[in-house]
């Protein structure tokens, strides 16, 4: 077995490692002159307002420099110095002054062959801000140079001053959607109303959440370079009234419409509204709704929430269950104050709704519950990032075409017995019958005056106009009685009305007697 020789290391390798240790102390002592010029160069060209003043003094302290030195390098002094004017007697000064330095600038930077080296030299500058500019516009789709070469000069030297992106009422201002910090993004400013909650992207990933921004003398916050506006969310209270189309377990279609909901953004329940501040958010719940859901209106979740909630409502009970529950609504209409239009029933619910007593104790499905239909609606919609404050689930509707007649009736008898089963229900029915017979008593024509009009056109001198005013007072004073007798029969006082209607009347029989020569009982 032979071993091969271990290769010996060059001179250009035993030269590096004497030197090492050299270089890295060097390394050490140089470190803080290197930190030091690396941020210089980070603040000098970070998109910043102003680091945009100082690149752009610098590109005009230079540009000027290197005009005087091409001009005095071209047209040296001994050229020109026998042009100059001579001070003479009597001569205006101010216009001696005048033409010395116009004699200096038209000889120097101002001569032809100077120019014509000063424009050589600034096409290639404006030529590349116009290639940036073409460059910029393709790759963000901008169809627009313009703004591409606005948003290059803000970026470069900060001129013209830097946009403020107005967000009101929920979206951004019109007239600011042709800015450059809303199709491109930053560096700029952006100012919140009270209302609203914006989310902006760094080129890094970072998100930031800006809220209604009242600091400041513009009230603004500044934008990073290439901060783009990702969403915003309106913090007021919304309202929607989607309509959802669905179908019960045993495939019979049905339509919910004019549901009404009334709901926000989560609003946590240890921050209190404040004037710079009057609905509160949390970062999270606005981070869900613009990522998570992919939405820039809460609308568009609620919406999505409540369609899924009805459908997977009636997709898990047969057309039976969803009928058989009851409402308030239901024992108004068994009460005569509906009509039977193929509604289903409406109910409503909050929070903090206290049930009526009469529809409280039932055995089957009730809607006004929450921890029923609710209460996976509510949860989810909580992960969502919105809160439900109120909801009217609307009218539910089936087409009259699938269900036969023979099940409607058993539908409106179960309904009628459930309603007469109710003791509120029954009460107010049989008062509602007790006062619908007493407002047709008063309404009847009574049979005697029809009568006497009849004797009035054959023999008009036989009954005056006043007997037949009489005659009328004295039906109407016999009707208004029997109204008070059937008040007394079912036990219940009668109204006050009633009271001074016959004093009142008794009052005009006393009236009309005396006027015929009558005399009553104390006249």
């Amino acid at each position: 077995m032979t071993t091969q020789p271990t290769p010996r290391p060059g001179p250009f390798a035993r030269m590096s490692e004497t030197f090492r240790p050299i270089f890295q102390q060097i390394a050490i002592w140089t470190r803080p002159l290197t930190n030091l010029i690396d941020d210089v160069v980070n603040r000098l060209f970070r998109m910043r307002y102003v680091g945009g003043l100082i690149r752009l003094a610098l590109v005009i302290g230079f540009g000027l420099v290197g005009w005087l030195l091409l001009a005095i390098n071209i047209h040296p002094y001994a050229h020109w110095r026998h042009l100059l004017p001579t001070l003479l007697p009597g001569m205006n000064p101010y216009i001696f002054v005048l033409s010395f330095f116009w004699t200096i600038l038209r000889n120097t930077l101002l001569a032809w062959d100077v120019l014509t080296y000063v424009i050589l030299g600034l096409l290639p500058f404006f030529a590349a801000i116009e290639f940036a500019a073409v460059y910029l516009d393709d790759i963000y789709g901008l169809n627009d140079i313009q703004t591409a070469r606005r948003f290059i000069w803000q970026a470069a030297f900060s001129v013209p001053d830097y946009d403020i992106l107005h967000i009101e009422n929920g979206e951004v201002r019109p007239e600011d959607r042709r800015l450059p910090v809303f199709r491109i993004g930053g560096p700029g400013y952006v100012q919140v109303g009270l209302e609203n909650a914006s989310v902006f992207e760094r080129m890094d990933g970072f998100v930031n959440i800006i809220g209604p921004t009242t600091q400041g003398i513009l009230r603004t916050e500044r934008l990073e370079g290439f901060e783009r506006l990702r969403g915003v969310i309106d913090l007021r209270d919304q309202t929607a009234t989607p309509d959802v189309v669905g179908r019960t377990r045993d495939g019979i279609p049905v339509t919910v419409r004019n549901i009404r909901m009334l709901y926000s953004v989560i609003r946590p329940g240890d921050q209190t509204p404040t004037l710079n501040r009057p609905y509160p958010f949390t970062n999270a719940s606005i981070r869900t709704l613009v990522y998570d859901q992919n939405r820039d209106t809460i609308t568009g979740a609620m919406n999505s929430l409540v369609m899924v909630a009805f459908r997977t409502f009636l997709g898990t009970r047969l057309l039976s269950e969803v009928l058989a529950a009851i409402t308030a609504n239901d024992v108004d209409r068994l009460r005569g104050l509906t009509t039977s239009d193929g509604l289903i029933g409406a109910t409503v619910w909050a929070p903090n709704r206290v049930p009526r007593p009469d529809v409280a104790e039932r055995n089957f499905y009730d809607p006004n519950e929450t921890n029923g239909f609710f209460a996976p609606f509510i949860e989810r919609a909580a992960r969502d990032g919105v809160q439900l404050n109120w909801i009217d689930v609307g009218t539910w509707h089936i087409p009259n075409t699938i269900l036969s007649a023979q099940y409607l009736d058993a539908l409106q008898v179960t309904m009628q017995n459930q309603g007469r089963n109710n003791l509120y229900a029954l009460r107010d029915t049989t008062f509602s019958s007790w006062a619908d017979q007493i407002q047709l008593m008063l309404r009847q024509m009574p049979l005697d005056l029809v009568q006497l009009q009849q004797v009035r056109r054959l023999r008009p001198s036989e009954l005056t106009e006043d007997d037949m005013v009489y005659q009328l007072v004295k039906q109407i004073q016999k009707q208004i009685r029997n109204g008070r007798d059937q008040f007394r029969e079912i036990g219940r006082e009668e109204p006050d009305e009633i009271q001074q209607a016959l004093r009142y009347l008794q009052q005009y029989e006393v009236d009309y007697a005396r006027a015929r020569g009558g005399r009553t009982i104390g006249a």
